[in-house]
């Protein structure tokens, strides 16, 4: 029993919070792949993808890494408590910001999954949406227990689709892929720092 709690223990500490980030981090940030487009394609192949790999690999990185070292430094362990060390009383002004902020997010998350419920099968939007909205609702009235092993699931999900995705992307457009990246790039687009 004393094993199966320190395995338990250990995932809980050192992987959750990897997995409630990235689940953060995707679903609101990058979650409709609009963002990849708005945000990263406008420089080309090789541009796009470098500053893909700078902003995930090492700004997202260093986010999660400032977050968590602050957590220790002020043993602070729960949302509330950081946020409150972190920006003191202007922590109301944020969580009101925050929470305008989540609406919107759950609103492009819906319409996402209408979308592609009604690009996959042809079924109306609102299957999707309401779909979606039933699924989030009954999570959060199920509590944190629930959230954390759906995220701790859903990250392997996505993990995996990606790399099918991935796989399936070079086997049928290899060719593509590289006469894009070996190709001329857009020279005047972009921030200078790329």
């Amino acid at each position: 029993m004393g094993e199966a709690n320190a395995k338990s223990n250990w995932f809980q500490k050192l992987i959750v919070p990897g997995i409630v980030f990235q689940s953060c981090v995707i679903a609101g940030g990058y979650g409709t792949g609009r963002e990849l487009v708005e945000y990263f394609m406008g420089y080309g192949p090789v541009k796009g993808t470098m500053a893909i790999c700078l902003i995930t690999l090492v700004v997202w990185s260093l986010v999660a890494a400032l977050t968590y070292m602050f957590a220790v430094l002020y043993q602070k362990y729960n949302y509330k408590n950081i946020m409150q060390e972190l920006l003191g009383p202007v922590s109301i002004a944020y969580e009101i910001a925050y929470i305008y902020l989540i609406v919107i997010i759950m609103a492009v998350v819906t319409s996402a999954a209408g979308e592609i419920v009604n690009t996959l099968f042809g079924w109306n939007n609102w299957i999707g949406i309401i779909g979606m909205a039933v699924a989030i609702f009954l999570l959060v009235i199920s509590g944190s227990d629930l959230i954390e092993k759906v995220l701790s699931a859903w990250s392997f999900v996505l993990y995996g689709t990606y790399i099918v995705f991935l796989i399936m992307c070079f086997v049928n457009l290899h060719g593509m892929i590289g006469d894009a990246f070996a190709g001329p790039q857009p020279k005047d687009v972009g921030a200078s720092w790329l």
